[in-house]
């Protein structure tokens, strides 16, 4: 990141890389553990980013020297990207901490023991073989027998040389291992929870100067009901709901990213098999008087709020997207002052659901 004069191609040679770095994030979620290839590229990914400072002049250099329209669209890009950084990790966090980065390097994929263990029994081979021709020397030269003492002189000779050619051999085998082990030791730092601040403080640099355009209500009524009204079943007293013309509101306007998109989904099935919901995604009444059941819809609904699977002041947009999907009218059910006592009930109505 030092080549400021280049802002542009600087902020684009981060982008890719920290779209790169985001899917070693779920793969590693997604197989619950953590490769050593890919804990070098995150720590590459680290090491090579971490000046904030060299970040923050090169987005000052950038709106002084970038069109305002590519400056809007790069910025949204990266807004995406490190949101998705700061999501995965903080929706994982434990899972990451616990990783044994130290452990993954010491049991990465390596040659050098293997080949030590090979060399170092050719050599022991053939110092027992110099050992044994040594013993047979000694023993002819008491006996004073020059033909068979100058025959094993010449071949304790030639196997000395070779025995040090071996051990020549082990010693550089030795010394590339030492070499290998202080180049992986580089990548045992933990980095995860480094890389979830400098992602933090990413954000806020760019906030700085490209402010996040807050999404008005649509209503103009306020947000906030008595506190000591309940979450209806209904919203009035007519059996039909009222019949309203919703507009369609795409998963990619309310969810964080794919990835949220795909977890809400295997949470959706297993609302299936538990029967809040039908085939057919109809949000399923389990009351005695068939009165749906907006209370436990709601509850879900907090669960996805709390664990970050939505883009932010998207509550609007949020509450219809599921009315529409789950065919149901949640009204007012949703708005933030009603739903507050649920933020720790949905953790015991939905125990065995992993959001």
């Amino acid at each position: 990141m030092e080549k400021l004069e280049r802002p542009l191609s600087v902020l684009i040679e981060l982008l890719p890389q920290y779209r790169l770095v985001n899917s070693l994030y779920w793969n590693t979620i997604n197989e619950s553990k953590l490769s050593f290839h890919n804990q070098c590229l995150i720590t590459g990914f680290y090491n090579e980013f971490k000046d904030t400072l060299i970040f923050d002049k090169t987005i000052l250099n950038f709106i002084l020297t970038t069109d305002k329209g590519k400056q809007l669209q790069i910025i949204e890009s990266f807004r995406i990207e490190i949101e998705r950084n700061m999501e995965a990790y903080t929706n994982n966090n434990s899972f990451f901490d616990k990783l044994d980065t130290y452990n993954i390097c010491a049991e990465r994929p390596d040659p050098f023991p293997r080949e030590i263990e090979i060399q170092l029994q050719e050599t022991n081979n053939i110092w027992q073989k110099l050992k044994e021709l040594r013993g047979n020397l000694e023993a002819e030269s008491w006996k004073g027998n020059k033909t068979a003492t100058d025959r094993l002189f010449k071949e304790e000779e030639d196997l000395d040389k070779l025995y040090k050619a071996e051990q020549k051999k082990l010693n550089i085998l030795y010394q590339k291992k030492k070499k290998s082990d202080s180049n992986a030791s580089k990548y045992a730092e933990n980095l995860f929870a480094k890389i979830h601040q400098l992602s933090t403080t990413f954000q806020t640099i760019i906030n700085s100067y490209f402010p996040v355009q807050q999404e008005t209500v649509e209503s103009p009524t306020p947000d906030i009901e008595p506190e000591e009204n309940p979450i209806t079943e209904q919203l009035d007293d007519s059996n039909e709901p009222p019949i309203t013309v919703k507009p369609t509101i795409e998963a990619d306007m309310i969810f964080r990213s794919d990835e949220m998109y795909n977890k809400f989904q295997k949470l959706e099935q297993k609302l299936i098999t538990d029967k809040y919901l039908d085939e057919n995604l109809i949000w399923i009444s389990r009351h005695d008087n068939r009165t749906v059941d907006i209370k436990s819809l709601v509850t879900f609904l907090v669960g996805l709020v709390e664990n970050r699977y939505f883009l932010p002041n998207k509550d609007p947009k949020i509450k219809i997207f599921f009315e529409t999907r789950y065919t149901v009218t949640i009204g007012q059910n949703f708005e933030r002052q009603r739903r507050i006592k649920y933020l720790n009930e949905y953790q015991t109505v939905f125990f065995e659901y992993k959001f």
